[in-house]
């Protein structure tokens, strides 16, 4: 076992305590399907080795697309390919017999590791859960969002500051960890954007929004929701919601169903077997916060700048979707 710490190959016969250094290991690699290690890298992967806060889903996703089972098919179709050569060198003799010995042998291991591959599932929320917990029995995960983290303004939040970067839009999220997220990543300043749930979480800004929205009648409102009812219903709801919107323009960057299934991103989640609404922060933090970022800039739902295909009925004016497309494979990997 590689400690994450300092990278000594920690021997599993000596226990659970690293000889080198002295960390203790969280994981059993025979029981518990993956090593501290990897766990770690995955740590590191979804926070941009620690540069963006993120949250539970975020770091569920990272280890979702660390089990790749997609090259199974290919793997298979190559065995079978050096597979067949070998027999046919075997059988007509047209090359040395040790040739088509090797030619089946390779074959066979190339088939072998398709199988193993298709046996490969995507791990359930609920062994990710336990896996999380008994890693922060031991150790703490600062960048993690997993709680309500603005309950309380920060020590060096003012009404002022709001105004500081000057507003140019309010975004209200269905997710109260969506507005940890954005604001602790420092999406709001970098964009000038007022954010906050359809809670009204945090409860200091809500006055905020009221005010700026009162005060400028044509100033945008955007939604960002996941593929439930509730979500999709978010937009139709805003005047109800309390905060003002009345005649301001309105723009859903949330999920539809049919836009999921067209993002790379989420395929290799196994979003077919996805259980109930898909959350918003599936997506790397990165690849959130530069998609969102595309979105308003364009007025377009957020799926769009992520790959997904325009259906019959949509029409985005201005939008150059083709530019707006994010690599995110190359990305985020």
């Amino acid at each position: 076992m590689i400690c994450p710490k300092c990278s000594y190959n920690h021997k599993k016969r000596d226990g659970t305590v690293c000889t080198s250094c002295g960390y203790v290991f969280a994981f059993n690699p025979a029981t518990d399907g993956i090593t501290d290690a990897k766990w770690a890298a995955l740590m590191r992967k979804t926070s941009g080795n620690d540069t963006y806060h993120f949250t539970p889903n975020q770091l569920y996703a990272a280890w979702c697309r660390s089990i790749r089972v997609a090259p199974a098919s290919s793997a298979a179709l190559w065995g079978l390919v050096w597979l067949t050569a070998g027999v046919v060198v075997l059988l007509f003799g047209a090359f040395p017999l040790r040739l088509g010995y090797a030619l089946c042998l390779f074959g066979v291991v190339l088939c072998g590791m398709a199988l193993g591959r298709l046996g490969q599932t995507a791990p359930s929320r609920e062994d990710f859960n336990l896996t999380l917990n008994r890693w922060r029995q031991g150790n703490t995960i600062e960048l993690l969002i997993d709680r309500r983290r603005l309950d309380e303004p920060p020590p060096q939040w003012s009404e002022t500051d709001i105004y500081d970067y000057g507003v140019e839009r309010v975004l209200i999220v269905d997710d109260e960890r969506l507005v940890d997220f954005l604001v602790l990543n420092d999406f709001h300043a970098e964009q000038r954007t007022v954010v906050i749930a359809e809670t009204g979480y945090p409860t200091y800004i809500r006055p905020i929004v009221r005010k700026v929205l009162d005060e400028t009648p044509d100033l945008p409102v955007y939604v960002l929701h996941d593929t439930s009812l509730d979500g999709l219903s978010l937009a139709s709801r805003l005047p109800d919601l309390g905060f003002g919107v009345v005649s301001h323009p309105v723009y859903d960057l949330g999920w539809l169903s049919h836009e999921v299934e067209d993002i790379n991103r989420l395929k290799r989640l196994q979003m077919k077997h996805w259980r109930g609404a898909v959350p918003i922060d599936l997506l790397h933090p990165k690849a959130l916060l530069m998609g969102l970022t595309a979105a308003i800039k364009n007025g377009v739902p957020l799926a769009v700048p992520l790959g997904a295909r325009q259906v019959a009925g949509d029409s985005y004016d201005g939008a150059d979707t083709d530019i707006m497309i994010l690599n995110l494979e190359s990305d985020f990997g």
